[in-house]
């Protein structure tokens, strides 16, 4: 007699079939790829604006803060090109090269100016070995650059770092890379209206300064024409010269005040005579026949 007893593995072998694993493990592939394809797109976005932020700092570091920089290459190039302009001129381009170092690529941006020569190296990432291929992200090894151009070859105007000759050569090799693309700075002026710096800032018009006479507060208060009305004078002298006793016997001096800050004096040393309306009586004008007779 055949026993069909089973022990409890040998049921749970047969529950589970081929099939069945096969979508499992189908369900779980799809439901991680989604995630991550949900991760990847929430992002996205932003690894572009760090990526592009690093870019942008690296120019500024090799060309200063007082520039604007164009992508000028074309999407999907294998180097990205900038131009770079200063005081609206072109001053000359950035280029991003990637050479192949000894622990993978070094990203780095190479900066030219319009006399063709380097201006600056920053490197943007590397793999390198710590301690010996990195020391060739260092002031010490990138300012050597400065001001060189043509071809450069370590060992002949290029000095690499001890004990990491790949990794000098990388960098040299990404150096040379930017220093051959062969831009056309003056192209690129004449496509922006523009001209390619010549090492001199651009002179601005500048309005001419029309020189004013100063002004005081002591200036004197203009004097109108009622101000100074001889008529009005004389009367008060009169009246003031009449009233004063022995006038006849010697000169006297009348101090009038004015409508103006200036103290005006009559002096009067004879009178002439009046008749008996007051008035005075002046004697009769000489002709000219009575002083020829």
């Amino acid at each position: 007699m055949q026993n069909n007893n089973k022990t409890p593995n040998e049921k749970t072998e047969k529950k589970i079939s081929p099939v069945r694993i096969i979508v499992c493990l189908t369900v779980i592939c799809v439901a991680v790829a989604a995630l991550l394809g949900a991760v990847d797109h929430a992002t996205r976005a932003t690894i572009a604006d760090n990526e592009r932020n690093e870019k942008q700092n690296a120019i500024k570091s090799i060309f200063g803060d007082g520039v604007a920089t164009e992508l000028i290459s074309e999407e999907g190039a294998k180097e990205e090109v900038y131009v770079i302009l200063r005081d609206g001129r072109v001053y000359g381009y950035c280029a991003e090269v990637a050479p192949k170092g000894f622990g993978g690529d070094i990203v780095m941006m190479v900066g030219v100016d319009h006399t063709g020569s380097v201006c600056g190296v920053n490197i943007v990432s590397m793999s390198e070995t710590p301690g010996l291929g990195s020391r060739t992200n260092t002031p010490a090894f990138l300012d050597q650059f400065k001001g060189k151009s043509g071809e450069l070859a370590v060992g002949t105007n290029v000095d690499a770092v001890s004990g990491a000759t790949i990794s000098s050569r990388a960098v040299t090799g990404g150096v040379n890379e930017a220093l051959s693309l062969g831009v056309d700075l003056a192209a690129l002026a004449a496509e922006r209206n523009t001209t390619v710096w010549n090492g001199e800032a651009p002179q601005t018009e500048t309005e001419p300064v029309t020189e004013t006479e100063p002004t005081t507060e002591s200036a004197e208060p203009a004097v109108t024409e009622a101000d100074t009305r001889v008529e009005d004078a004389i009367t008060y002298a009169d009246a003031h010269f009449s009233a004063q006793p022995g006038a006849a016997d010697a000169p006297t001096q009348i101090a009038i005040e004015l409508h103006t800050d200036t103290d005006a004096y009559i002096t009067e040393t004879e009178e002439p005579p009046k008749d008996g309306a007051g008035n005075y009586i002046f004697p009769p004008e000489e002709t000219e026949t009575e002083v020829n007779a």
